[in-house]
């Protein structure tokens, strides 16, 4: 506990302090750069030892790759792009019952013994499953998540690894009242998606 940076500055008790938002202020400063700090220390080591397993899910279009996969699934079943007048999305059912099993039955055979595992994703899946997949393979439990993405005629590869973007948003309009799905839909134009937790 010695080692413990205590907070406020200088361990002055929040009471103590003439202006108090201030010393709240300075303590959520003081975590933001603990947490950054032992996320960056964390990521380091993690980057040295972590090994990649090809997971590939056939969602709206079954799709041929060239490599192969440790994990293959057939998901088409459950999705369909072009179905009229609106595009087949599993159900809650078939979430519970069968895809969600399947994806942590296929975490457990990926993972086994291999601790700090990079799961390589390729398929043509809807936001859904992208989300799905990113719950069972938290970063928290050491996985990296990446996916090759054709961007402007190149093959990119994004990483959950990555440091976050230093891209700067202008807020053009403001709303009065901000909601969760404000934020998220915020967040899906950007450049990258990202949730933010509400």
């Amino acid at each position: 506990m010695g080692k413990l940076q205590a907070l406020p500055k200088d361990a002055n008790p929040v009471t103590k302090w003439s202006d108090q938002d201030e010393a709240f202020f300075n303590i959520t400063q003081g975590i933001k750069l603990a947490v950054k700090d032992l996320r960056e220390r964390t990521l380091s080591t993690m980057k040295t030892v972590s090994t990649v397993a090809k997971l590939r899910i056939h969602g709206w279009k079954y799709q041929p790759y060239d490599d192969s996969p440790d994990v293959e699934l057939n998901w088409t079943a459950y999705f369909d792009i072009d179905k009229k007048p609106l595009r087949k999305i599993a159900r809650f059912q078939t979430w519970r019952d069968i895809l969600l099993p399947q994806l942590k039955q296929t975490r457990e055979q990926l993972t086994g013994k291999r601790a700090n595992l990079t799961i390589d994703v390729q398929g043509l899946l809807p936001l859904s499953a992208a989300l799905t997949i990113g719950n069972i393979f938290q970063d928290t439990a050491g996985y990296i998540l990446q996916n090759t993405q054709r961007t402007v005629g190149q093959n990119q590869i994004w990483r959950s690894s990555a440091n976050p973007s230093t891209l700067k948003f202008k807020v053009v309009k403001e709303q009065e009242q901000k909601t969760a799905k404000t934020i998220l839909k915020w967040a899906a134009v950007s450049t990258a998606i990202s949730i933010f937790p509400c």
